[in-house]
């Protein structure tokens, strides 16, 4: 399935941020209209993606997945976008990861028909609604998350209502959900099989990003006791069950490479082992870069790919805003805050300074974010600016800057050629 098959019909107008009053379009016809944030042409603020920078990412990660034998479903949360979602699937991947019904009902509405619900369903209730979805894609495969004896009593329900098995995942945990021992797995695996033929086992799942130590190298060791537990599990699974294939997940977009090397050092080439990483994608000027680089030293594939200065992972979200203020000198105030860009983990980084649609400056080292209201960032400059000239912002964490974006606009040579519809709920 195309993207373009996935982009929707609906008309744009000034209702959606981005689109410059008077101008009716749709997503399709988007790059007609030589719209560019640089340029003034757009109200800003506005979130871009650079097109290029996003394929580079895509070609890197897939070339290490297939170097490394393993599969991913790309965490959808990340952009909720299907358009963008089936991407990734036409590059190779398995399919895609979800979060909740609602992230699953998108996906599955838009055509993505292998989903990895990376997390528990919650009580009865929610089991019957995942249900009643899955049995309107029967031809949908789906795998659950689950880590107790509610939960698989939730997706018993589940069963019921769309009269088919469902496909769990016994999820194993070090900080955030997940069974912690052998003797939880055990029990859990003992109830599941007295529950068919409402409830399959497929494999193990783990999430090692939330395990939380004093030290970096204590949460390293962590994560591998983990994914070591996760993988004697996942091959035990098969052989108690007799699957056919058993299928091990892990892998956020932090450590997916200790993933690959305790794949590598298990060595059971029965698992199918699926990563879902989906941040790493998108990149940033923060966590992930600084993620990247500790993959980097452990890593020296990942290391290589780092090296390519022109096609190593690269940033491609930005956030663009126009200063409206020089209230004391060396302070601007520009038209971005809170409600435009993240700032759990960091605050924007600015990359340029554009007037007249040209570039002024693109010294980072010369700006300084240090402060963000609702709808205001506080800049301090030693470049001196202009009312009216517009910044170029680096984000960091791309989860919790894409969610506050109905649209992503796709940059390619300084122009809009993308609008690619979000849905967050």
């Amino acid at each position: 399935m195309s993207t373009e098959i996935l982009q929707m019909s609906e008309v744009l107008t000034d209702l959606v941020r981005g689109i410059p009053t008077g101008l009716e379009t749709s997503p399709a016809a988007i790059a007609t209209h030589g719209l560019a944030p640089q340029s003034g042409n757009m109200p800003l603020p506005v979130l871009t993606m650079d097109e290029p920078g996003f394929e580079t990412n895509i070609e890197l990660m897939m070339r290490y997945c297939r170097e490394q034998h393993v599969q991913i479903a790309p965490h959808a949360k990340t952009p909720m976008s299907p358009a963008l979602a089936q991407k990734l699937i036409d590059a190779g991947a398995w399919g895609a990861s979800v979060a909740n019904i609602q992230q699953a009902a998108v996906m599955l509405q838009h055509g993505i028909r292998k989903l990895i619900f990376a997390n528990e369903v919650g009580g009865t209730k929610s089991g019957q609604r995942l249900g009643t979805l899955l049995a309107k894609y029967p031809e949908a495969e789906c795998l659950v998350f689950a880590d107790s004896r509610a939960c698989l009593a939730s997706l018993i329900e589940a069963g019921k209502v769309c009269d088919r098995p469902i496909a769990v995942l016994l999820e194993l945990g070090a900080g955030r959900a997940g069974l912690r021992d052998q003797a939880q797995l055990d029990d859990l695996l003992a109830f599941a099989q007295q529950s068919e033929p409402f409830i399959h086992v497929k494999g193990i799942a783990v999430y090692e990003g939330s395990a939380e130590a004093d030290s970096e190298s204590e949460k390293v060791e962590k994560i591998k006791k983990l994914l070591s537990f996760g993988l004697a599990s996942a091959s035990a699974i098969k052989d108690r069950l007799n699957l056919e294939q058993v299928f091990f997940t892990a892998g956020g977009s932090s450590y997916f490479d200790l993933v690959c090397d305790a794949v590598h050092q298990h060595g059971d080439s029965r698992l199918t082992t699926i990563l879902r990483s989906g941040a790493i994608f998108f990149f940033d000027h923060g966590v992930y870069e600084k993620a990247l680089i500790g993959a980097c030293k452990r890593n020296e594939t990942l290391a290589s790919m780092a090296a390519q200065q022109q096609t190593g992972f690269q940033p491609v979200l930005r956030v663009w805003a126009e200063v409206l203020a020089n209230p004391e000198p060396g302070l601007y105030i520009c038209s971005m805050g809170k409600r435009d860009v993240s700032h759990d983990l960091d605050l924007p980084r600015v990359c340029g300074l554009y007037r007249e649609g040209r570039t002024v400056s693109t010294r980072a080292d010369r700006f300084q974010v240090t402060q963000l209201n609702d709808q205001h960032a506080f800049i301090q400059s030693d470049e001196p600016m202009q009312i009216g000239d517009i910044l170029e912002f680096g984000i960091s964490h791309p989860c919790t800057c894409l969610d506050k974006w109905s649209f992503i606009y796709g940059i390619k040579n300084g122009s809009v050629v993308n609008a690619y519809q979000t849905y967050f709920g």
